[in-house]
């Protein structure tokens, strides 16, 4: 299966490729009175108002400042701010070990020498289980 693969703070995680519909620069985000913590905000994207979230909120990883590489990788469900793009790969199922860590918004760990991803599950699993 294909995964794009993405940063945030000094970890690589990935998404399933069939999750993402596309990858943008940041687009204004107008702020949401009153929204929880994980909702940056909204924007129009080519015609569409989309919620925009913090994977770094969702995942409780340290939010960097923006950079000329962040990013929103837009899904199905909405649309998630991360640290930068970086590629998309080919991994086997056979190739991802149980993750042992305690949070299950992570399905498992794909490494291959120093290069280490964490996998996530489902982006509708990751954005629900928010209070976990």
């Amino acid at each position: 299966m294909k995964y794009v693969v993405f940063m945030m703070g000094t970890e690589r995680y990935a998404l399933p490729v069939d999750e993402v519909q596309s990858i943008e620069e940041v687009p204004t985000i107008r702020p949401v009175p009153q929204a929880p913590e994980h909702v940056v905000g909204v924007t129009n994207l080519r015609g569409s108002l989309i919620t925009v979230l913090s994977l770094h909120s969702i995942l409780r990883v340290p939010e960097a400042a923006r950079t000329s590489e962040t990013r929103v990788l837009v899904t199905h469900s909405g649309a998630y701010i991360v640290d930068s793009a970086q590629d998309v790969i080919e991994i086997a199922d056979n190739e991802i070990d149980a993750w042992e860590g305690s949070d299950p918004r992570v399905r498992g760990v794909w490494s291959r020498g120093s290069d280490l991803i964490l996998i996530l599950d489902t982006v509708e699993q990751t954005q629900n289980s928010t209070s976990a």
